[in-house]
């Protein structure tokens, strides 16, 4: 629950915010004094990456590997991205301050001679590899800032954001609207906002209307006339677990990660849309993944709510492209369980400056026949899109937690400026400590 209220600060009336799953106070400028701002579009070329890489993903840090297996697909996938893009995109590391030399040492053995720079925090900041949820890039009156939701779900990755800012320094400007970065998808046609960030706020704003609420997130973040709201009103999807349908005593997990009545048939829209540039975007279709593999039993529920949001989209002015997107099985037997989730095909890292994409391979996710051929289609996507792809497996344990590429690395647009003088690019040991 949040409160807000309105006080007087100077000459500017600024909104209280006070955020219990922070606990923390935050001053949120409304919305008639917000300078003009806007969320920079996916189709803005490459300057630069940023990984949030806990001490434990780096071998010779001295920390425990909480999932090895994980550890090393994680640095598979660095090394890969660092491996193919050009030596003009720069890598920004952040990690904890035990494992900052060891994340130097690895760099100078990967960078390929890009410049690089290792961000410490303290070793008591619990945060996250998924760098794109909380970092969202955009340009206020012309000025790179990192743009902030209100309140976040992992609170370690929350204060890691304005970490970021300020070691790289940019302003941190803290929306007062919810969003997680996996749920908006930004191209020069428009916005694309997940539903269930839009409700999550409605929930807290019952005498609103539902189409003003997606108003505010069309003028905060940038879109006025070219917003969507995307979800699928009068479906369910909150997560559900039900008996497993030939295992006794197992259950089968149903819309993981969504929360109670979820409008999105997959819990971050970037699993299931991809922009392929200009008005184009390709959405996932589970029937068609059903003419390469045989994965029982299918969603049909899931199915229709991905058909209904490639309507929505197609309604509001996009050129869909339907390609195929397999729903596969995570099984934990300590626990009993399957998981049906996504395979993360459309979820990659895309760079249309060297147009480069980093496609992800779902034949290394589960043991069925005819995955390569699905995977054959989403290289060929791409391809005819003007791209190089670039094939990543190895990407199991990841896909274990519910993620993909776009999901561990935030792209830097070229609009950013601030690795560009010649003591910040100058060596791969630059290391900005934060207290």
């Amino acid at each position: 629950m949040n409160t807000y209220a309105t006080v007087a600060s100077g000459l500017r009336p600024l909104r209280l915010l006070w955020t219990r799953r922070l606990g923390e106070v935050v001053w949120v400028i409304p919305d008639f004094e917000r300078k003009l701002l806007k969320v920079i579009s996916d189709e803005t070329p490459f300057t630069g990456l940023i990984f949030t890489a806990p001490d434990w993903i780096w071998p010779g840090s001295g920390a425990e590997p909480m999932d090895p297996a994980f550890a090393e697909s994680y640095r598979m996938f660095v090394a890969r991205l660092l491996r193919h893009l050009p030596v003009s995109v720069d890598c920004t590391v952040v990690t904890h301050k035990g494992a900052a030399d060891a994340m130097r040492n690895w760099l100078e053995a990967h960078s390929g001679g890009r410049a690089s720079r290792v961000v410490a925090v303290e070793d008591t900041l619990r945060f996250t590899v998924w760098a794109s949820d909380i970092l969202v890039f955009a340009e206020e009156d012309g000025a790179p800032v990192v743009l902030s939701p209100c309140e976040f779900p992992r609170s370690g990755d929350a204060l890691l954001a304005g970490r970021i800012a300020g070691a790289l320094g940019l302003r941190n400007v803290r929306s007062d609207l919810f969003f997680q970065g996996g749920n908006l998808i930004a191209c020069r046609r428009g916005l694309l906002v997940g539903a269930d960030d839009i409700t999550a706020l409605a929930n807290v704003r019952p005498r609103e209307s539902r189409a003003s609420i997606a108003g505010r997130y069309a003028q905060t973040l940038g879109y006025p006339a070219s917003t969507t709201d995307l979800g699928v009103e009068g479906q369910d999807f909150g997560e559900r677990r039900r008996a497993h349908e030939t295992r006794p005593d197992w259950t089968r997990r149903h819309y993981p990660g969504n929360p109670e009545n979820s409008m999105q048939p997959v819990y971050h829209i970037d699993l299931c849309v991809t922009v392929l540039g200009g008005a184009r975007l390709a959405v996932g279709d589970v029937k068609l993944a059903g003419k390469y593999v045989d994965v029982a039993p299918v969603d049909t529920v899931i199915a229709e709510g991905l058909d209904a949001v490639a309507d929505q989209l197609s309604g509001a002015g996009y050129d869909i492209t339907r390609v195929p997107l397999a729903f596969l099985p995570i099984e934990r037997p300590d626990m009993r369980q399957v998981t049906t989730f996504a395979a993360p095909s459309l979820n990659v890292v895309a760079d249309f400056g060297s147009r480069t994409v980093f496609v992800p391979m779902a034949a290394d996710l589960a043991p069925f026949e005819g995955l390569s051929e699905l995977d054959a289609v989403h290289l060929a996507l791409w391809r005819d899109a003007g791209f190089a792809p670039v094939p990543v497996d190895g990407l199991a344990p990841v896909f274990r937690r519910l993620g993909g590429p776009r999901c561990l690395v935030k792209a830097v647009p070229d609009t950013f400026q601030w690795c560009t003088n010649e003591s910040e690019t100058n060596s791969n040991r630059q290391d900005q400590r934060l207290a």
